[in-house]
This record gives C-alpha cells, sequence and structure tokens, in this order.
C-alpha cells in the first residue's frame, strides 16, 4: 500500500470513530489528555500529511474502547466491519472485566507498556531544607509485583482509568500509596501522587513525584518537580489532635 492511500485509509477511520463513538474531537482531547486539537483535526483533514500514531491508537483503546487492530491496512474502511471489529472488542473486555471483578481490571497491553525499568524522581521526606531529591530505580514485574532500589515491595493494581501501587519497606509496617493515571503510561513519562508516613516519624504526608523511562539531570529533574511546597504536604498535627479528641471510648 502506498503512503498516501495508507494516510487515507486512516484518515477514513479516524473519521468513522469520532463521528460514531464519541461527541466530537473536542472530548477525544479531553479524554487522552492532548493539550491541544489541532493535531486531531489534522487526522481528519485530506490536505495534511499527517496520520495517527500508534500512541494516539493505544489511548483511543484505553478510553474508547476501541481497539487498535482496527487501524491495521488490512481492516478496509467499511461501517460495518468496522463497527463488527469494535462489538466483538468491546464484548471481550467487558468479559475480561466481569472475570476480574469490578474494582480492578486486566488490561495488556497497559501492562506490557508498564513492565520495566522505571527512574522514580521526587523530593526527599526528611530534608525538607535543603531540596534534596531522591532519585532511584523502579521496577514492575509481569506478576504485578513491584520493587524498587530500597527494596520496598507491593503490588500494582490497574483500575479504568488510574492505577494503584501499594508498597512497604522491610523495616517499617506501614503502607505507602502511590497513585497515577493509566494515560500518562504510554507517553513514558508518568506523573503520581503518594501518600506515606515521613521517615523516620509516625507523620503522616502527601507528596507529587514522577516516573519516567527517561533518565533526566538534577536540573531537568527539579525543573519538572517545581518548588518543594507546591509538591509536598505534611498533615497538620493540630488537625490530627483535633480528631483524636473525638475518639470516642466505649
Amino acid at each position: 500500500m502506498k503512503e498516501h492511500e495508507k494516510r487515507e485509509l486512516l484518515r477514513c477511520k479516524f473519521d468513522f470513530f469520532v463521528e460514531n463513538y464519541t461527541n466530537g474531537i473536542e472530548e477525544i482531547k479531553n479524554k487522552i489528555g492532548v493539550k491541544s486539537a489541532g493535531t486531531l483535526n489534522s487526522f481528519r483533514s485530506p490536505s495534511s500529511k499527517a496520520q495517527i500514531s500508534r500512541l494516539y491508537m493505544e489511548a483511543i483503546e484505553r478510553h474508547f474502547d476501541i481497539p487498535v487492530a482496527m487501524w491495521e491496512s488490512s481492516v478496509p474502511c467499511d461501517k460495518d466491519r468496522l463497527k463488527k471489529k469494535i462489538s466483538d472488542f468491546q464484548k471481550k473486555s467487558k468479559k475480561e472485566q466481569e472475570h476480574t471483578g469490578s474494582l480492578f481490571m486486566e488490561d495488556k497491553r497497559l501492562q506490557n507498556n508498564l513492565i520495566g525499568e522505571w527512574n522514580t524522581h521526587l523530593y526527599s521526606s526528611i530534608y525538607k531544607e535543603t531540596g534534596k531529591i531522591h532519585i532511584f530505580k523502579t521496577y514492575f514485574k509481569e506478576n504485578s509485583e513491584v520493587v524498587d532500589y530500597h527494596n520496598n515491595r507491593g503490588k500494582f493494581f490497574i483500575g479504568e482509568n488510574q492505577t494503584v501501587v501499594i508498597k512497604k519497606s522491610p523495616n517499617e509496617k506501614n503502607f505507602s500509596i502511590i497513585l497515577f493515571p493509566n494515560i500518562d503510561v504510554t507517553y513514558k513519562i508518568v506523573h503520581f501522587s503518594i501518600i506515606s508516613i515521613q521517615n523516620g516519624t509516625s507523620d503522616e504526608m502527601l507528596q507529587y513525584g514522577f516516573y519516567s523511562k527517561k533518565e533526566y539531570s538534577l536540573t531537568d529533574v527539579k525543573r519538572i518537580l517545581g518548588e518543594i511546597d507546591s509538591v509536598q504536604l505534611r498533615l497538620d498535627m493540630g488537625f490530627a489532635k483535633r480528631v483524636r479528641a473525638e475518639f470516642v471510648v466505649e
């Protein structure tokens, strides 16, 4: 198939998807997390040489339940055949979700993208005054296990839009809960929130950081994280005391 024929086939399928499975380009933009609708509009324009990439196909599959296989060159832009292919995929997807339960789901494509080594970046919970940054490796495994450089271990659980990681260090009895959006995984850099106990204390805290496949310099990590006060929040102990004051003893 010639390049212009492939481009026209993808444009036809993208039009079909937009018109039959969405409320328009704006909905696609918001769901898959792109900043501008310009690129999406270019996929529909006959005069544009832009064509939908694998990243967009995977994001559309995740958020609209439209299979990546629909975009293959062997599949013609035939309305009835496309609808059947999508219907078969959605029925299979629904059965898999019912089998694994409604809270978490089995998403093989997301899991495959997640498995492997990630660079982890976040501010230190102890040395706030110095703005020290921790950078270390985290490994996501095929059996849903997560382990990092410090030997903190846990499991990850995939939800419809987010993934949660529950970890515990070998020397602590407390959990760390990490939450991140699934859509980020496609782009190989993932921002996360983490609720944990500050190291060496019993103080609770919420902070943000990011995973990345790419190795960043310390300067770039600081640029991406921003100021520490914007990505780290410690529990107001006054609030904790006020809650404890309301304890009911029977």
